[in-house]
């Protein structure tokens, strides 16, 4: 199945997700909810990407590849709505939590935003 992902081709087996693609040509979206021993469900709406042709953004964990399929992962509009996600996110999480576990994915995905006042509001997040 031949592909487009941020205007480069590839080729991929039939039946993937578009994560699923994604991983195999090693571009990374983030993603919090996604466990492969589960079934997609795209709740955390972290994998979101543009697909061309379609009128909203997809999940990439519960979308399925299809032949010609042009997907963009890094727009700005992607950008924005994760961060507006994570903004919310991090408007109910334990500050304790960030703390203590600085590398679990989406305390990650909040130092990258520059998110972390929004959890830890004036506190170091080293300490």
């Amino acid at each position: 199945m031949h592909v487009s992902i941020n205007q480069q081709p590839y080729e991929f087996a039939d039946g993937l997700t578009v994560l699923q693609a994604l991983r195999a040509a090693r571009i990374e979206v983030p993603t919090l909810c996604h466990d492969d021993r589960l079934k997609p469900a795209g709740d955390c709406r972290m994998c979101l990407v543009e697909i061309a042709g379609h009128s909203r953004l997809a999940t990439a964990c519960n979308t399925s590849l299809t032949e010609g399929m042009q997907i963009e992962t890094d727009t700005l509009e992607l950008i924005a709505e994760r961060r507006a996600l994570l903004q919310m996110y991090a408007q109910r999480y334990p500050a304790a939590a960030v703390r203590d576990f600085p590398d679990k994915p989406l305390h990650r995905y909040l130092n990258e935003a520059h998110l972390l006042t929004e959890c830890l509001g004036d506190e170091d997040p080293q300490r």
